[in-house]
């Protein structure tokens, strides 16, 4: 967090129109090699409760929502929404 609010960052899904729903948002790895960039998202679940699952599917929704609605496209606002996650 670089202390934006959810209103002011390009890559938030609230300014793509999603105001709820999981998502994984605590930690995400960036790497590179051999040329293409990796990204591993971690979401730390604290607690009582040993199940999982909520964390796995905060994570694949990370995963959709980063390859449809910003990387993955094919468009003008997929090279931006590139471009700037890499500066």
């Amino acid at each position: 967090n670089v202390g934006l609010k959810m209103s002011e960052s390009e890559f938030s899904r609230f300014a793509q129109g999603f105001k709820s729903g999981a998502i994984s948002d605590d930690v995400l790895f960036v790497g590179f090699k051999e040329g293409k960039m990796y990204l591993l998202p971690l979401e730390v679940k604290i607690g009582q409760k040993r199940s999982h699952g909520k964390g796995v599917k905060q994570a694949k929704e990370l995963k959709r929502y980063l390859v449809e609605n910003l990387f993955g496209r094919n468009d003008l606002a997929g090279h931006l929404y590139r471009g700037l996650f890499v500066r």
